[in-house]
């Protein structure tokens, strides 16, 4: 809203005051002096003179991306028990149609989290026992991949392992 004719505010507002149950951030021109009007209205104004701030837009949005996240994480049981013996957060965040940030406030007992990823205690000890030393690390990432594991560096360094480097053509487990 950056025009100020009292027929035109009054015509935004009424507008506004049609909009139900949708989430929505106003910018409007300080000088119209209705904010706090537009925020009565279950709307939330920013203000703005001259141009709109990024940074203000962005503040805006972390404010409401925050209390999306305690929305979601209250609909959240707080414990998850994923089906399969390994998972992305990102892709358990997808199908329960939340953000990862909302799975940071769950619990899960059958998983051990490895990086962005739970992992089946038992998956980990069959990895333990099929990885050695000194095995190449392009080998140790197609063991990884057939258990849908697909963050090695963590999974490496949580059993254990760095990778040496052979120069650019590859690398090799050390403990």
């Amino acid at each position: 809203m950056g025009f100020w004719t009292p027929e035109y505010v009054e015509k935004k507002l009424s507008r506004l005051a049609d909009v139900d149950d949708v989430e929505m951030l106003v910018a409007v021109d300080e000088s119209l002096g209705v904010g706090e009007e537009i925020e009565a209205r279950d709307h939330r104004a920013l203000t703005y003179s001259g141009e709109v701030g990024l940074g203000d837009v962005r503040g805006a949005l972390r404010t409401h991306e925050e209390r999306l996240v305690t929305d979601a994480a209250a609909a959240l049981p707080g414990e998850l028990r994923p089906d399969t013996d390994a998972v992305t957060l990102a892709d358990l965040a997808a199908d329960r149609g939340v953000s990862e940030a909302t799975l940071e406030r769950v619990t899960f007992p059958a998983h051990e989290r490895v990086g962005r990823t739970l992992v089946r205690p038992a998956v980990l000890e069959e990895l333990a026992e099929r990885l050695s030393p000194g095995m190449q690390l392009e080998a140790a990432e197609a063991v990884l991949e057939a258990y849908g594991i697909d963050d090695s560096s963590s999974l490496l360094s949580a059993l254990g392992y760095r990778v040496e480097w052979e120069g650019l053509g590859g690398g090799v487990l050390r403990e």
